[in-house]
């Protein structure tokens, strides 16, 4: 609490201020762990929260739908004596719901082991002292979680960027009940429809840095891929957004990565025109993280570039 350590004996604990502590562990990510850390935003508190698993955002989804206005990650450490010995425990969840304090443990039901079960009664008993409700989750029912993940979805209010929510619904109600396929239901719409496709190229590899054929001279490149997404406008050949990625293979255990987003313009002048472009070298060993960091980017370009295109080939369309 406040950037130090606290020590409390159990007696005491229902008065600790403990909606005032931090995590006790950090939610770290590193190449090759087995679990899954995150941050989980929760509609109900307005804020990020610390999770370490899959499981452990499943539990956060559901407190949303709970209504919990205050969740804590990891709220505090418990150290407890027992027959064999002693022992320490870190809860994963403290939520207020109604009122309320819930004292959470998430661990799958065929991972529970017998030091886990010691450590769930030692939790359960300090709950019970403070006055607080205690689970184990240790798994859904067949069916909640895929509903909560999908009502999940639309729990958050969206923006309609392309001021086109209405359409669709004005053409589908057009038909009086006949059939209608989505290609006819995306033409009725003021956005022209479009085409997405993947190809395995290295077209974001600039041609100077290409890999040469075997006996030309300049630098080493032992091996080269990449792929590139297509978002073509309809009708075909008329205006298209390309998103590339590719790795080069170098010496001394490196790589080289490129990204790039391009538009084309299908017009009498064929006209491409470069929109971003990145260019990343790392060691194998900083692989991961960079591929991470650079697709990201990547996806963040073209998102943003998303309205652009579509005026633009709003524009191509109609000439």
């Amino acid at each position: 609490m406040g950037g130090g350590k606290v020590c409390w004996p159990i007696r005491d604990m229902a008065h600790v201020p403990v909606l005032s502590s931090r995590p006790m562990r950090g939610f770290t990510w590193r190449a090759k762990q087995r679990h899954r850390p995150g941050l989980e935003v929760t509609a109900s508190t307005g804020r990020k929260h610390g999770l370490e698993s899959l499981e452990e955002m499943r539990l956060l989804v559901a407190l949303d739908f709970l209504r919990a206005s205050e969740v804590l990650s990891q709220p505090f450490r418990l150290d407890f004596e027992h027959a064999g010995g002693q022992s320490w425990h870190i809860p994963d969840f403290l939520a207020v719901i109604g009122g309320g304090m819930w004292l959470l443990d998430v661990r799958p039901m065929e991972l529970i082991k017998e030091e886990d079960a010691l450590k769930f009664a030692a939790a359960r008993e300090v709950a019970a002292a403070c006055g607080w409700r205690y689970s184990v989750v240790a798994g859904w029912r067949p069916h909640v979680w895929s509903i909560l993940d999908h009502l999940s979805s639309r729990r958050r209010s969206t923006r309609d960027l392309l001021g086109m929510r209405d359409q669709p619904l004005s053409a589908i109600g057009g038909q009086q009940g006949q059939a209608m396929t989505f290609s006819e239901l995306a033409g009725a719409t003021s956005v022209p429809a479009t085409t997405v496709d993947t190809h395995s190229r290295t077209q974001a590899i600039p041609r100077k840095l290409k890999q040469r054929s075997p006996g030309l001279s300049g630098e080493t490149i032992y091996d080269q891929t990449g792929y590139m997404c297509v978002v073509e406008n309809l009708p075909a050949s008329s205006y298209t957004l390309v998103a590339a990625a590719a790795v080069q293979v170098l010496a001394r255990r490196r790589l080289r990565l490129h990204a790039v987003v391009t538009a084309e313009g299908w017009g009498p002048n064929n006209e491409q025109a470069e929109r971003r472009r990145a260019t990343r070298e790392c060691g194998t060993q900083d692989s991961e993280a960079t591929v991470t960091q650079l697709l990201t980017e990547l996806a963040d370009q073209v998102d943003g570039l998303r309205t652009v295109f579509d005026q633009e080939r709003g524009q191509a369309s109609a000439e």
